[in-house]
């Protein structure tokens, strides 16, 4: 071999070296394989991981992500009103040796009272029909001795006024169970609304006081649940004031109705 071919030979040899070097060497700020333990994959003996996924080491100095927080409060809200309707139960019942009697009569003294509460100016649509029964009743085992109806009626009232009048008319036709009289409200859909405002309000009023405790002040709101809200029917049980014909009339007053409602809030603060 001549002195120009052995130059030539070792010059490839050198210029091999020097990419198999760069090959191995990362590039500077580039990111390094590592297996999960931090340590360099595929260095030395260590074995790449075995599910085959080679993770990358995060930047150091990243702050993390701070969690949302905020202060939390339930509001409650309440409308009050006088009652615009009103409802009355009142029903039959007898008791005969015979299923057959003791149906006639209860149909009998029911179908008086519709007529009587008619001809005062209550509507078909008004009076609603909600339990019928009969059943024998026996004085010891196996032996029945006679057979017991019932007939019960729900009244509508569209003029509270007349509430005390038609449940009197009633127990003067024979009605002699039941005897309950509920009071509501025609429409509380506004009503609703307002007691769901003023339960807003009333969270508001809740975490500003929080608020100024903690020395941080309000800067939004974070969420808003309606929980519920609740306009309940007030019943009273009207039967023991009148027992029988010739009686004064029942007092009966509406008086006043709350609707109530009740939120929950977060609210965010700085």
């Amino acid at each position: 071999m001549n002195k120009k071919s052995w130059i030539a030979l070792m010059t490839v040899g050198l210029v091999l070296v020097l990419a198999a070097c760069s090959a191995k060497a990362p590039a500077s700020g580039a990111l390094v394989p590592t297996s999960p333990g931090g340590i360099p994959a595929n260095s030395g003996n260590m074995p790449a991981p075995s599910s085959g996924v080679v993770t990358y080491g995060a930047p150091s100095g990243v702050a993390e992500v701070p969690v949302a927080s905020g202060i939390t409060v339930a509001g409650e809200g309440e409308v009050k009103g006088l009652p615009d309707i009103a409802y009355i139960n009142v029903g039959v019942q007898t008791a005969r040796p015979t299923a057959k009697e003791a149906q006639a009569e209860t149909s009998q003294l029911m179908n008086a009272i519709v007529a009587k509460l008619k001809s005062m100016g209550v509507a078909d649509k008004d009076m609603q029909t909600f339990g019928i029964s009969i059943y024998p009743m026996m004085d010891r085992p196996g032996t029945v001795t006679r057979y017991q109806a019932s007939n019960q009626v729900r009244i509508t009232v569209q003029d509270i006024a007349k509430t005390g009048e038609l449940f009197d008319a009633a127990i003067a036709s024979g009605a002699n169970t039941g005897g309950q009289i509920q009071f509501g409200f025609k429409d509380d859909s506004k009503m609703r609304l307002d007691a769901l405002t003023a339960a807003t309000r009333s969270a508001r009023e809740k975490a500003d006081a929080i608020a100024k405790g903690l020395g941080v002040s309000i800067s939004g709101v974070e969420s808003a649940t309606e929980e519920f809200v609740y306009a309940p029917g007030l019943t009273r049980d009207a039967m023991p004031a009148v027992a029988s014909k010739g009686m004064d009339a029942a007092p009966v007053m509406g008086g006043e109705l709350s609707v109530t409602a009740r939120v929950r809030v977060v609210f965010k603060f700085q």
